[in-house]
C-alpha cells in the first residue's frame, strides 16, 4: 500500500471511528443522521482527488504544543507522537477548527502553509469536516463544551449537542 492509499483508509477509518463515538451519545435520529451524511459526502469528494502527495504532518496542532520566541514567532512544535503521512491541508485544517478564531488568522496560517506549494482547497474542506467529528466525539466523551469553530461544518449539530447534552 502506498502513502496516498494508506492516507485514504485512514481518513475513512477515522471518520467511521468518530461516527461510532459520536452514536454511543446521540439519541436524535436527525442530528445522526446529518453527521453520516456530512462525512460520506466528505469520504466521496476525497475518492475524487487525485493529486494528494502525503507528506509528514504534525496531526496535533494546539496551543500547548506550539513553541514561540519573545517576538511572537514560531519557533517549534511541541508533541510528535501523533505525526504520520498525510496531506499538508491535514495540520492546516487543525489549525482552522482548533486554532482560529476568524478569518484573519486562518488566512495568515494558509498564506504561511501554501508558500512552497498551493493548498488544495477541496482536500481542506474535507479535512475540516473530519477533525470537526473527531472534536465533537471528543466533546461528547468528555462532556465539556468545545467552542464552535469558526467555519464550523456542523453548527447546528454542535449547538443541539450543546443545549441537549452538555448543560
Amino acid at each position: 500500500m502506498d502513502e496516498k492509499e494508506y492516507f485514504f483508509q485512514y481518513i475513512e477509518e477515522d471518520i467511521d471511528r468518530n461516527i461510532e463515538r459520536i452514536k454511543k451519545y446521540i439519541e436524535d435520529e436527525k442530528v445522526l443522521k446529518s453527521f453520516i451524511k456530512k462525512a460520506n459526502i466528505s469520504l466521496e469528494k476525497l475518492k475524487n482527488i487525485s493529486n494528494i502527495k502525503p507528506v509528514i504532518c504534525w496531526y496535533d496542532i494546539n496551543p500547548n504544543n506550539i513553541l514561540v520566541n519573545e517576538k511572537s514567532s514560531i519557533t517549534g512544535f511541541l508533541d510528535p507522537g501523533g505525526a504520520r503521512f498525510a496531506a499538508k491541508e491535514w495540520d492546516l485544517a487543525f489549525i482552522k477548527m482548533d486554532l482560529c478564531q476568524n478569518n484573519t488568522e486562518y488566512e495568515f496560517f494558509k498564506q504561511i502553509y501554501s508558500k512552497q506549494k498551493a493548498i488544495n482547497e477541496e482536500l481542506l474542506e474535507i479535512l475540516t469536516v473530519v477533525v470537526e467529528l473527531d472534536d465533537v466525539a471528543f466533546q461528547l466523551e468528555a462532556k465539556v463544551k468545545l467552542p464552535i469553530a469558526f467555519e464550523s461544518n456542523f453548527k447546528e449539530e454542535i449547538e443541539y449537542i450543546q443545549k441537549e447534552y452538555l448543560n
